[in-house]
């Protein structure tokens, strides 16, 4: 009975470290922000590339030659759900450092006023990097946006290269 007390004593011993690490693990990587979703669409041949991560509502950047100097980004969003969709002006900014996304601090206020679109209409945005962020340094950058539909919330990102 000794003899097994004692192997259930060291097989505790051997596994709960083990069970440990494993929860670590998981918490770490649900903490970090998503990578470039599987069903993006890009442009390659400029600095400014855009993607989209959702059916409903698709947005883009579609300001070309996106540079450090840059003082303004247009993003523009279809709304492709059969009702309308309403969202502020308010845009979360990551840039891409050691592989992860770390976001990008606005020094500005952001006005939150309710705008919406149609169902199936295009509408676009201008995002002032000056006022809002001061200036972008080169590099890889995402742009979260949320809508609300009747049925939730849908957070749309859209990626694009700022070049020297």
């Amino acid at each position: 009975m000794k003899r097994f007390l004692i192997f259930i004593l060291a097989l505790l011993c051997a596994v709960l470290p083990l069970a440990s690490c494993a929860g670590e693990n998981d918490t770490n990587e649900s903490s970090e922000v998503s990578d470039t979703p599987a069903d993006s669409a890009t442009e390659t041949d400029g600095t400014s590339t855009s993607y989209y991560d959702s059916g409903d509502i698709v947005m883009t950047v579609t300001t070309e030659d996106i540079t450090t100097s840059t003082e303004t980004i247009t993003i523009s969003f279809t709304n492709n759900t059969d009702e309308p969709a309403s969202y502020s002006e308010y845009i979360a900014l990551y840039i891409e450092r050691d592989y992860t996304w770390q976001e990008v601090e606005p020094i500005g206020e952001w006005i939150e006023p309710g705008y919406g679109v149609s169902a199936g209409a295009t509408d676009e945005q201008d995002i002032s990097v000056k006022n809002q962020f001061g200036s972008l340094e080169a590099g890889e950058y995402k742009i979260i946006k949320t809508f609300s539909l009747d049925e939730g919330a849908v957070e749309v990102e859209a990626y694009f290269t700022v070049g020297e």
